[in-house]
């Protein structure tokens, strides 16, 4: 079958509405897992329109991993769209570490990438990021954002993306493995979804101290992408990825809801 015919049945398979409604926000909810314990949660309200998006999510670590560090953080990104890419504008991630304050606030410069706060400062803990290699990268919640506008758009995940949180600055790849039936019994979803392999490595802003050989091996995991909202693409509704700590990780959606709109 042709490329460009698979990626078209691809999408008719997913996107299983006849169109997608005018956007409103969507609340997922997600429970992280590893060893079969929880280590984390995460709440995110997505709004992804068909000229902007607005991603915010909030992170906490609980159970044995709030022990080990314990961690809340709270991710804005907001932007537009040019075709298929993220065009971001605005990128807030504001938080705590083990009980000390951290922050890093970026604007963009089209697609360049201005620090307009870090606490603590990189040099405490990383090596510079040259501002070389920045023009170009975006955060990781515009690329993933692009990873559901591709599903949505082509029925594909396959993209290359360059993410910058601050620190540091990471090269990303995502591929197309195929689609699949997959069943989550958390939000009574049963039906076809986009698997989607990606990779990661760190490739400047190491840490101070950290063997370079390690520093840099690549991380890796699986998304498998479905709708579940008529006001969104294709989202993860299962994820699996590795950690430093943990090993492999597993996050499972568990909770949808679209919040009332209030009238002007």
């Amino acid at each position: 079958m042709p490329t460009a015919m698979r990626k078209r049945l691809l999408a008719t398979l997913l996107l299983t509405l006849p169109g997608r409604p005018e956007a409103a926000p969507v609340d997922l909810t997600y429970t992280v897992y590893a060893a079969g314990l929880r280590i984390m949660e995460v709440t995110a309200r997505l709004d992804l329109g068909d000229d902007r998006y607005r991603i915010e999510a909030t992170t906490r670590t609980v159970g044995a991993a709030a022990l080990f560090a314990r961690s809340t953080q709270v991710t804005m990104v907001e932007g537009g769209w040019r075709g298929p890419e993220p065009v971001p504008r605005r990128y807030r991630a504001d938080g705590t570490l083990r009980g000390e304050p951290r922050h890093v606030h970026i604007d963009f410069d089209g697609r360049r990438p201005l620090l307009r706060r870090v606490e603590p400062p990189n040099e405490v803990e990383r090596e510079a990021v040259p501002e070389a290699m920045l023009p170009g990268s975006v955060d990781a919640l515009s690329a993933l954002a692009r990873m559901m506008r591709l599903a949505g758009m082509e029925g594909s995940c396959d993209a290359r993306a360059s993410t910058f949180d601050g620190r540091r600055l990471q090269a990303w790849r995502s591929r197309t493995e195929g689609v699949e039936r997959l069943t989550v019994r958390s939000i009574r979803f049963d039906g076809t979804v986009l698997r989607c392999g990606f990779e990661g490595r760190v490739v400047a802003g190491f840490r101070n101290g950290d063997p370079r050989g390690d520093a840099a091996r690549p991380f890796g995991g699986t998304a498998w992408l479905g709708t579940v909202s008529p006001f969104l693409p294709p989202v993860p509704v299962r994820l699996e990825f590795d950690t430093r700590w943990f090993g492999t990780a597993r996050a499972e959606l568990e909770g949808v809801a679209t919040p009332p709109v209030t009238a002007p």
